[in-house]
């Protein structure tokens, strides 16, 4: 038969929980188990939970908060900044110890986007502009070609690649990031997209590209695309980013003599707002799907112009109809960074 506990003993371990003795001084005093006193504890208050094994928390709550807030709003930018603040607090806490804490607390760590520097008349020129483009439905956006200039490598991208090495193991070819010498490692090419498919790409052959250059791509490749779309200077609105040879008197004339139509204010350091960012992304993933590196400059502007005619009228809706969204995004951001 299970051990009765007598009132006598049963009493005075309900006075001990009542005076807020632990459960371990209670058993030290009356000699009933843990159990028994957790059951106790628990008649006379459904809302006690028993304390929680391990060590206990380093930071209290409060602190934990506090470091959430700074981390979300950048005025703690690493773990190292982390730690030294908490270092300033009175914790003697370490460099592990800070990034495990910043984990639990719900970030997890990537590598930042790049972005254009954006100064503080950039963000007000970017919000006046996305409040006056609010309006704007995709019917509106459908109208308007896109175009710009990307750079596009032989061999890769020039951003960080990684590598497994084995320690002690001599640098072989694939734990190394060739560089090739200037000017037979890339090429820069200009293009433009409709609502209704790509436009003409075209190879720039001179670079930097002057204003005669760039009004002579706009002489043959955006007219070439009006000309397959069935498009007029009438049905389109021409948007180009404000570098200098776009917004040269040359280029400006030309404009005015081809009856171009164009985003007379397009805001500078805003590639987040032109859709064609996401084709040169796609471009580059599939050159990138080749098995073979190209032989030549020549040969990658072939495989550009079979993968950059590949694209379809289903590649650009979606990122013509998300443009009143991106819109909202640039005033939520107060004319800040999006996501983009």
């Amino acid at each position: 038969m299970p051990y009765k506990l007598s009132q006598d003993k049963r009493n005075n371990v309900k006075s001990l929980i009542l005076k807020g003795q632990s459960t371990e001084n209670i058993v030290k005093t009356t000699g009933v188990s843990k159990s028994t006193i957790n059951r106790m504890k628990n008649q006379i208050n459904p809302g006690y939970n028993r304390p929680k094994g391990g060590r206990p928390a380093i930071l209290p709550e409060t602190t934990k908060q506090i470091i959430r807030f700074k981390l979300r709003c950048g005025y703690l930018k690493v773990a190292t900044d982390t730690q030294k603040y908490l270092n300033g607090l009175g914790y003697s806490i370490s460099y592990t110890s800070t990034n495990r804490i910043i984990k639990k607390l719900g970030f997890k760590c990537k590598l930042k986007k790049k972005k254009a520097f954006l100064k503080k008349q950039h963000y007000q020129n970017r919000l006046k502009w996305a409040r006056k483009h609010c309006g704007w439905t995709v019917n509106d956006w459908k109208k308007v070609i896109f175009s710009d200039e990307s750079k596009i490598n032989r061999w890769g991208s020039d951003g960080a690649e990684y590598t497994y090495k084995f320690p002690g193991d001599l640098e072989r070819p694939h734990n190394v990031k060739t560089v090739l010498k200037h000017g037979v490692g890339s090429l820069m090419m200009w293009g433009c997209m409709t609502y209704f498919g790509p436009g003409y790409a075209s190879r720039i052959l001179e670079y930097p590209m002057n204003s005669d250059c760039y009004t002579h791509i706009l002489g043959t490749s955006y007219k070439e695309t009006l000309n397959y779309y069935g498009l007029t200077n009438n049905d389109v609105l021409f948007q180009q980013d404000g570098d200098p040879k776009h917004r040269s008197k040359h280029t400006f004339e030309w404009l005015r003599i081809n009856k171009i139509n164009y985003i007379k204010d397009w805001p500078a350091n805003s590639p987040d707002l032109n859709p064609i960012e996401h084709l040169w992304h796609h471009l580059k993933l599939r050159l990138n799907q080749y098995d073979r590196k190209p032989t030549s400059l020549e040969d990658l502007w072939a495989r550009i112009d079979l993968e950059w005619n590949k694209f379809t009228a289903d590649d650009m809706k979606p990122y013509y109809e998300g443009l009143p969204r991106r819109i909202e995004e640039v005033i939520r951001a107060k004319g800040g960074y999006t996501k983009h």
